[in-house]
């Protein structure tokens, strides 16, 4: 009986011991993290033991914990492997100073490591080092040219720089190398949409939707450039395929309703629109559109509503909210507020050729031509000038103000 109780005095340890390393990966796919940690905590007080205390931490999503036992597994034992996990939960943390200066002194140590080169280009990436990644980058691709991801990577770097010849031809080196890699196709897609190339956009969408045709965000270019180039018919019909896999998502209602709109079918866009809103609030966007559809419809009272919503919604340039309140305050014979809300519009965008003859209309009328009205249709004809009535009718103005004020020394 004694040599019995001996042999499992002895023996426990190394049982607990083996079911800590044979049971560790099955106790976190079952999410038992305590039953893991209790379970370490009877091991020996060692670097391995501390290391995947790390990993049930991370596992757990608690990165802060997580990052102390990693650190104590690299102080117990710095091996590559520990030091790198120390290193990538301060990037997890956001600690990027502390994750930099590690990634510096292993890459001296190791430098025929690529892993620890690509980790540092990554950080670099996070922290819009892109000059210091791209040159790590460079430095990988004369040592490997045979990975795609250093390809791909010099692409994100010179596309967040802007340097979009340069980041469509790496784009294009990771595609070449491997034609099923769909995060290249989905780059240049957004690539050749962005510098509205929109035959090269269709080919790479096409390409990208037969690697992985529910792709969110391929679908949105496709979808954008639908309707950038008019094809509304079509956006909607991508839109309701859309919208059938990802249900109740903004982007999808929001889209349907403006096309709607676009297509002159007022009912349905309606519909869509104030589900994007019941969505995200705080779109002021939605309310626009809908304040449109009202002033179409000739309810003022509403469409005043649904602008005015828009103007006080979110902190973004109003210019299209104002002068829609500033039409709608015409059209309801209230004109001191009309020039009020044109006012506003012109404030937020003196570009938009509406906005500025509009107001120098209204202004003209409630000041009975005086030296802002004056002041307004010159920066029309001066900005806007063309052959249409409403160039010839400024010009017109214009000659009537100079004559009746300025002719009697009203300088």
């Amino acid at each position: 009986m004694k040599i019995f109780f001996l042999l499992m005095l002895f023996c426990v340890p190394v049982l607990h011991a083996q079911l800590a390393g044979e049971k560790l990966d099955s106790l976190l796919l079952l999410g038992k993290h305590q039953i893991a940690i209790s379970l370490l905590n009877q091991q020996p007080q060692i670097a391995s033991v501390f290391y995947q205390l790390g990993q049930v931490y991370h596992d757990k999503m608690d990165y802060f914990m997580a990052k102390q036992w990693y650190e104590k597994a690299a102080i117990a034992s710095p091996t590559l492997k520990h030091r790198l996990k120390e290193a990538q939960m301060d990037i997890v943390l956001q600690h990027y100073h502390n994750a930099e200066r590690n990634l510096k002194r292993l890459k001296e140590e190791h430098p025929e490591k690529e892993v620890i080169q690509q980790r540092l280009a990554k950080l670099y990436q996070r922290q819009f080092k892109f000059d210091k990644a791209i040159e790590l980058y460079q430095r990988l691709v004369q040592k490997n040219s045979n990975k795609i991801d250093y390809f791909y990577s010099l692409g994100i770097s010179h596309y967040a720089k802007k340097e979009y010849s340069k980041a469509i031809d790496h784009f294009l080196i990771s595609h070449k190398k491997d034609s099923m890699h769909f995060n290249s196709v989905y780059q240049l897609a957004k690539a050749f949409y962005d510098l509205k190339l929109a035959d090269s956009t269709y080919v790479f969408i096409k390409k990208g939707n037969q690697l992985r045709p529910d792709h969110k965000n391929l679908n949105r270019i496709y979808i954008n450039q639908l309707r950038r180039d008019k094809r509304y018919n079509e956006a909607i019909k991508a839109l309701t395929r859309q919208d059938s896999i990802f249900p109740n998502d903004f982007f999808n209602k929001k889209q349907l309703g403006v096309l709607h709109y676009k297509l002159n079918e007022l009912k349905k866009a309606e519909q869509n629109l104030k589900l994007a809103i019941k969505l995200k609030p705080s779109d002021f966007k939605s309310f626009t559109y809908l304040g449109h559809i009202a002033l179409k419809r000739k309810n003022f009272p509403e469409a005043f509503a649904f602008y005015f919503q828009a103007s006080i919604t979110d902190k973004i340039s109003r210019d299209q909210e104002f002068y829609g309140l500033g039409v709608v305050s015409i059209a309801m014979d209230d004109l001191e507020k009309a020039q009020y809300f044109l006012e506003r519009a012109y404030y937020e965008n003196r570009l938009d050729a509406s906005i500025v003859f509009e107001l120098a209309k209204i202004t003209d009328h409630n000041t009975k031509g005086g030296k802002d009205a004056y002041r307004y249709f010159q920066h029309y004809v001066t900005r806007f000038s063309d052959n249409n009535e409403n160039t010839a009718y400024a010009k017109r103005r214009i000659r009537e103000i100079k004559e009746v004020n300025f002719l009697k020394g009203q300088n």
